[in-house]
């Protein structure tokens, strides 16, 4: 992380996520050959064997496989006066800090090992931009969006629309990791 603060900082993407999804990719290759090899070895009945192969492979291999190229691609960039998502060098959304209508800052639960990961949803104008939405399960370190959330915050509170008390406990809680 750069200390300038007019150069970008990108959110890298929370690599732990990306494994577990290449994993589940794999776990389910091995799924739809399974049933694929059943398939071989019945006469009637194989169409449904085919037809199920289908339906798990858009489960567990396809649904996986799109969530982690999605998912390793996307980058956030946070700046000084904005905050960006970009694929590669595509940008995707681009919102303003001083266009935000709206600033969320809320906790999302996940079950098992994940916890609670904070969210940050910044929303545009109306007609513009509809918003970005960061999510703390899916980035690595969501402080350099938090600690610019807190200026804005800080200069305009009305653009605050969640809970005081829930972005008070999510901003003490970044130094405790």
């Amino acid at each position: 992380m750069t200390s300038d603060p007019s150069l970008p900082v990108v959110l890298a993407p929370r690599w732990g996520v990306v494994v577990a999804l290449a994993v589940a990719a794999v776990l389910g290759a091995v799924a739809v050959l399974g049933i694929l090899r059943q398939a071989l070895d019945v006469v009637e009945g194989r169409g449904l064997y085919v037809f199920a192969a289908v339906g798990v492979g858009l489960v567990v291999l396809v649904a996986p496989l799109v969530l982690l190229r999605v998912i390793s691609r996307t980058r956030v960039h946070v700046g000084a006066d904005a905050v960006e998502r970009r694929a590669g060098d595509r940008v995707l959304a681009r919102l303003r800090f001083d266009e935000a209508r709206e600033i969320r800052v809320r906790w999302q639960v996940s079950p098992g090992v994940m916890g609670r990961r904070p969210v940050v949803a910044l929303l545009g104008p109306a007609g513009g931009v509809r918003g970005i939405v960061v999510n703390g399960l899916l980035v690595a370190d969501l402080d350099p969006l938090l600690d610019r959330v807190a200026v804005e915050v800080g200069w305009r509170p009305a653009v605050l629309t969640s809970d005081w008390a829930v972005y008070d406990e999510v901003m003490a809680s970044r130094s405790s990791h």
